[in-house]
């Protein structure tokens, strides 16, 4: 028998160190002991275990549970075996494997032995468990050695309970602690990053949600102070939060999350290996938190702040400390390699022909030498210092590096680099540090610079962004690239959508922040609303299932209108002058939008009506590849269809009726309530656009809001490149640093066919590679394959266009 949640409520205090429940009829608490097992009870209900014995063995916590007895954790699931529960493990020492398992031994390649455990249990319900582990391959000396407690809280009166996990690592040879590598280094894989302190949940938490300490439900690969993980139960509420440590390493460390099993981890390795040498001590320090309730992020926030003022136990031996400082001189280099600084500037003692900027080597060290530079074409004394590279970052062509070397030698470096304004100052400072000692040793900076981690309070939401609760939202706003009619679904657990009253049908999934309403609340409603501003990631979605009339699919577009007031006044005049009226230009099928509902605890429920049948439909994100569309219909006394673009997603499958030949045909007496599964493609890895170093150019005049050129390469949708409407010819020109091969293009334009490219040239150093006449976008992505080619100078030259002129928001060149 479960406890109650009002059962809850009356958990007794704590008197004279021994715990118990009052006499409202609540079950007591009791420990259960075992050979390989402890176990703290609330009547027949397990509240927490712990799985160890001596040998080979990972020690977890399973089943780890509410109060209540509701189960968070998942134990050896069929899709990874090795994951079991709550539990810590290492991916690769020295290139072996601790972490994935044989299905059938349950061993790895490389062993975690326990050598020894103590467990004590207290009268109050807390436990300390203390316990020895070893890190070796088979039959081989140790690697590392580990000094381990969990000390679990005794339950609070409010159903909630904490786990603190203190891990001491000591290395008894040279190692290094690594990871699965991560898309963009070599062998990199979509899944790569993960390791150490884990959590693999019940399927029965799917439809919950993450939250990160900055607010954000999406923080795969983001650095976060902590992470909570709340959602609903048959009994009411729940959450599990974990509490990264500012002692730790690396810390605010980056998480790796899989919101479809679910997992979560605060992977201390995520970005980089971690080498120690004989002797090194590294130490970690977590918090897991159970909560019988939603928290918010104040109270989240307070956990947190008591957690971090716990100061682990000096370590006077170890030569990685572990509190809150780090190395400016690191920072700096890993930026420089992420940002690819080193494609175009040397760090070598001796030149590199081919490098299209100075070199770093010598630039600048524990003195500040002055250089010739030219300045808007004039040369100009300067002082390398600080400052100079501050700029340098900033205003790259405010002053060009003059050549030191043959054949060239006294001109300057042509003006292709880039500005980083999102670079900060710290970072800049990083990079600055890190050129200091690229230098012969009589003038080379410090290799280490110690700077301190501050603590920053909770990063409140701006105020313009609609976050998601435990209950679904829906807004009806103007958003891009979809009908200004479009609703906006927020739904627990971190999936959004939007629903198209144009056609009834789902638009757009994406999966992370909500909406951003800037522009409603300030704009007077002119412009587009965004999607979230806090991180968020597409899903691979493209509208594929799509209710049908008996001529086709609906279309009330008529009702629709762009958010663009020259485009309001254009309408208004062609209205006045269409002899037909208004409403004769509907179709002349009896299509209508009926609204929606909005039950407690569930996605909303759309109501629409087609020829004389009313539906209800519901959307249910299970995750980033499976979307279950949930029917209900009345009236029906002809088949209903949808039609189904099978070639966007990768399967579908319906509880009633017929799929053939792209349509979804269901009788009138199963069409009273059906579910359509939609599985999702897996997207392809992404490649990396070869514009990314370019420098963008056009003879024309930017129009309006826009940008100006560069804008259409930032990798930021909320800026683009447009100029004066209805010009005969529009160029773009894109310099490319190195002559690079490429066989593909891709152009978002301002909205699906309107203010976008459609008839235009593109050219490689001169000659055209492909012309395209009356491009079609898909959902405004536009995709353009051509014979691979190499070059560095593309042109854009387009004569035709959507709407009123070319605008791209972003354009990408591939070699795929």
């Amino acid at each position: 028998m479960h406890m109650s949640r009002q059962g809850l409520k009356s958990f007794a205090i704590l008197v004279s160190g021994l715990g118990f429940l009052s006499s409202t009829g609540a079950e007591s608490l009791q420990w259960n002991r075992a050979a390989d097992s402890v176990s703290l009870k609330n009547g027949d209900s397990t509240v927490w275990a712990l799985k160890i014995q001596n040998g080979d063995c990972k020690p977890c916590i399973h089943p780890l549970n509410t109060l209540d007895g509701f189960q968070l954790s998942d134990y050896r699931p069929d899709d990874h075996v090795w994951h079991t529960a709550l539990w810590f493990c290492f991916k690769f020492i020295n290139g072996v494997n601790y972490w994935e398992e044989n299905p059938q031994s349950l061993l790895s390649d490389g062993r975690t032995e326990v050598i020894r455990y103590q467990i004590k249990t207290s009268d109050d319900f807390s436990a300390v468990i203390d316990m020895t582990l070893s890190y070796h391959e088979p039959g081989q000396p140790e690697l590392i050695s580990e000094k381990r407690r969990i000390a679990v809280s005794s339950p609070k009166s409010d159903g909630s309970y904490t786990m603190d996990w203190k891990l001491d690592f000591t290395a008894r040879r040279k190692v290094v602690l690594g990871r699965t590598p991560r898309i963009g280094e070599p062998n990199g894989v979509g899944h790569g990053g993960y390791a150490g302190m884990s959590l693999r949940l019940n399927k029965q938490t799917l439809n919950w949600r993450f939250l990160d300490s900055k607010g954000r439900a999406d923080s795969h690969g983001k650095n976060a102070r902590w992470m909570a993980f709340p959602g609903n139960t048959p009994e009411g509420a729940a959450a599990v939060s974990l509490y990264d440590h500012p002692s730790n390493p690396r810390y605010p460390n980056s998480w790796f999350i899989v919101p479809g099993m679910p997992y979560f981890s605060p992977a201390f390795v995520f970005d980089r290996s971690m080498k120690l040498e004989s002797g090194d001590h590294l130490k970690l320090f977590y918090r897991v938190k159970v909560q019988s309730h939603t928290p918010d992020t104040d109270e989240i926030e307070s956990e947190f702040r008591a957690f971090s003022q716990i100061k682990p136990p000096p370590d006077t031996t170890s030569t990685i400390k572990a509190g809150r400082r780090f190395n400016l001189v690191e920072l700096g280099k890993t930026i420089a390699t992420n940002y690819a600084c080193l494609e175009c500037h040397s760090v070598d003692r001796e030149f590199e022909p081919g490098k299209q900027g100075p070199s770093w080597f010598g630039l600048i060290g524990k003195s500040s030498p002055h250089r010739i530079v030219h300045e808007y074409g004039k040369p100009i004394q300067v002082q390398v210092d600080d400052a100079y590279v501050r700029r340098s970052i900033l205003e790259p062509t405010a002053n060009l590096a003059i050549r030191q070397h043959d054949p060239r030698k006294g001109s300057p470096f042509l003006p292709i680099m880039p500005p980083y304004p999102m670079l900060n100052a710290l970072e800049i400072e990083g990079i600055t540090a890190y050129m200091k000692t690229l230098n012969e040793p009589s003038n080379q900076g410090p290799l280490t610079v110690w700077r301190q981690k501050e603590l920053k309070p909770i990063d409140f939401n701006d105020p313009n962004e609609i976050t998601v609760g435990d209950q679904s939202r829906v807004f009806r706003i103007a958003m891009a690239d979809v009908s200004t009619r479009a609703i906006s679904v927020g739904l627990p657990g971190g999936y959004n959508y939007i629903f198209d009253p144009r056609s009834f049908s789902v638009k757009k999934v994406w999966q992370g922040g909500f909406i951003n309403l800037a522009k409603e609340r300030t704009g007077r409603g002119r412009g587009f609303n965004e999607i979230s501003r806090i991180d968020h990631e597409p899903v691979e979605f493209q509208e594929c299932l799509i209710p049908l009339g008996c001529k086709g699919p609906v279309d009330l577009s008529y009702k629709d209108y762009l958010n663009d007031r020259d485009w309001q006044m254009k309408r208004f005049q062609e209205d006045l002058a269409n002899p037909v009226p208004f409403l004769d230009q509907a179709p002349d099928e009896d299509f209508q939008f009926l609204g929606y509902l909005r039950p407690k605890n569930n996605p909303p429920i759309f109501q629409f009506r087609i020829n004389g049948v009313e539906y209800d439909q519901q959307l249910y994100v299970e995750s980033d590849k499976v979307l279950k569309f949930h029917f209900k219909t009345r009236g029906a006394d002809q088949p209903i269809r949808f039609q189904v673009r099978e070639d966007l997603c990768q399967s579908v499958e319906s509880t009633r009726g017929i799929l053939h030949d792209g349509q979804l045909k269901i009788s009138p007496a199963d069409a009273q309530a059906f579910v359509v599964t939609v599985h999702l493609k897996s997207p392809p890895p992404s490649p990396i656009s070869l514009t990314r170093l370019a420098i963008v150019s056009s003879p024309g005049k930017a129009d309006h809001e826009a940008y100006g050129p560069m804008a259409a390469i930032d990798e930021n949708e909320e800026t683009y490149w447009d100029e004066t409407n209805h010009q005969k010819e529009y160029i773009l020109n894109i310099h490319l640093p190195f002559e690079k091969t490429m066989n593909t293009l891709t152009i978002k334009g301002w909205k699906h066919h309107d203010f976008a490219p459609r008839d235009f040239r593109i050219l490689l150093d001169g000659q055209v590679v492909k012309s395209v006449q009356n491009a079609r976008y898909t959902g405004n992505l536009l995709t353009v394959h051509f014979n691979p080619v190499t070059g560095r100078e593309i042109q854009l030259r387009i004569d035709g266009y959507y709407g009123g002129s070319p605008t791209i928001r972003e354009l990408k060149v591939f070699h795929q």
